[in-house]
């Protein structure tokens, strides 16, 4: 109910004026970050989907323990 008041709701728009902010502050000129390079994610390994037969646990501990994780 409260979502769908606040679709509602009229918003309030201030302006860089009313807050003190001058414009060489905002944006790309105002950030004080670099971005220094973009590189694609890692490729994800193969996975293995194990299915419970009974023997689950003893199987995941020992993916583990293969893998030196525990």
């Amino acid at each position: 109910k409260g979502i769908m008041g606040a679709k509602k709701k009229p918003q309030e728009i201030i302006g860089l004026d009313a807050l003190g902010i001058s414009p060489d502050q905002t944006g790309s000129a105002g950030s004080h970050t670099e971005v220094k390079a973009l590189v694609d994610p890692p490729a994800r390994s193969d996975s293995e989907i194990l299915e419970d037969n009974g023997d689950g646990a003893a199987r995941i501990l020992a993916f583990l323990n293969d893998k030196k994780l525990i």
